[in-house]
């Protein structure tokens, strides 16, 4: 039997506080495969880009930690890790030299499928992104970058690789931040992979542990949060992630843990408040039922829309009053200043997740007026 635990969104400022609880320290040293999504490249070299919102780096230590820790896979196709351009990617990829890095290089080692065997049994890992910045849309692509989760290439690839493994796992990077649960895009993308396919679909990005279900047998993970991440804050869960436990041999079986950490005290531990796990079941509920679902998610694109409008007038460079004082005065700035910023409207057109959020959006205004 092969064991596999796979973790969420890793980004430390300062690695060198950071503490895994004992229990947490034995998960990771009897696992076959420890895999994590390190979420922005590693610093000191390169320069930030230009795009909407943050640039963000990591300490090479940080990437090192891990390596000592015990993990030894890691996803590198997320929305941070072109943010300080192609050499700090191929930086990133050095640091973890002696192991697993997926989604991003030239396109044929993003797009590639890397295969690992135990005991017989072989494994695909195939790591993809939402289109943000730094997206190579296919395999002809040419410059450093990361593999695209609607790339026109990912249909056949997940077809012939599954073709010649026991087991195909797919690590997709999307989503909406700080959502608690997937957009229906996503989920009906996600159920195609496993058509194709995949064995399990395990994702990543909204910085919140979101719900998980079954699909024809195979399991699908919406979000598992942040395993650990000590810059920015987000919703209530920011500090909480799922970690997924897969055991392979004749059978795909899985369990799952609540994590949680400590930015100020730099602890990584578990989570066994009934809180979340509350939470967690309330979300899987909701998956469950279409009519609560429908309505959450009717409900969450009317409140995203309208912080997606203080993007747009940024990147128009125009001003309302609708987005609230604070962000007002920043649009007057912008405005008297003319420093539109295209960056925030390419990013709501070209990323599938702001797209859908605001086509639904507008939808329900249209049909409401």
């Amino acid at each position: 039997m092969v064991k596999i635990d796979i973790f969420g969104d890793f980004l430390a400022t300062h690695p060198e506080i950071i503490q895994f609880e004992k229990d947490v320290s034995s998960l990771l040293e009897r696992a076959d495969f420890n895999v994590v999504n390190f979420e922005a490249p590693v610093a000191g070299v390169g320069n930030p880009i230009r795009k909407s919102g943050k640039n963000l780096n990591q300490p090479i230590a940080s990437a090192y930690l891990l390596k000592e820790k015990g993990f030894n896979v890691f996803l590198l196709a997320n929305n941070h890790m072109m943010d300080y351009g192609e050499d700090a990617v191929l930086k990133t990829k050095s640091a973890f030299e002696g192991c697993l890095s997926l989604g991003a290089g030239t396109a044929q080692e993003a797009y590639e499928v890397k295969i690992i065997e135990k005991e017989g049994c072989k494994i695909g890992l195939l790591s993809l992104v939402h289109k943000e910045f730094g997206v190579l849309e296919d395999k002809t692509s040419k410059g450093i970058g990361t593999a695209w989760v609607c790339s026109v290439d990912i249909k056949p690839i997940i077809e012939e690789v599954s073709s010649r493994v026991d087991y195909l796992l797919v690590f997709p990077h999307a989503g909406l931040e700080n959502a608690d649960i997937p957009l229906p895009e996503w989920r009906n993308l996600y159920k195609r992979f496993i058509d194709w396919g995949a064995s399990a679909v395990i994702g990543s990005h909204p910085h919140a542990p979101q719900g998980w279900e079954e699909y024809k047998g195979f399991p699908i993970f919406y979000s598992l949060g942040n395993f650990y991440f000590d810059i920015l804050s987000g919703g209530p869960y920011w500090n909480n992630s799922l970690m997924v436990k897969l055991y392979l041999d004749e059978t795909l079986r899985y369990e799952v843990e609540s994590l949680k950490f400590n930015p100020q005290e730099g602890i990584i531990d578990y989570d066994k408040s009934n809180a979340i796990a509350e939470h967690t079941r309330s979300i899987c509920d909701i998956l469950k039922n279409n009519t609560a679902y429908n309505v959450a998610i009717e409900q969450l694109c009317s409140v995203t829309y309208k912080d997606y409008i203080y993007g747009f007038l940024r990147g128009l460079g125009g001003t309302t009053l609708k987005v609230g004082p604070l962000k007002f005065m920043k649009m007057l700035a912008h405005m008297l200043l003319n420093h539109a910023d295209e960056t925030y409207l390419l990013n709501a057109f070209q990323c599938e997740t702001h797209r859908w959020v605001i086509e639904r959006a507008l939808r329900n205004i249209v049909r409401n007026k």
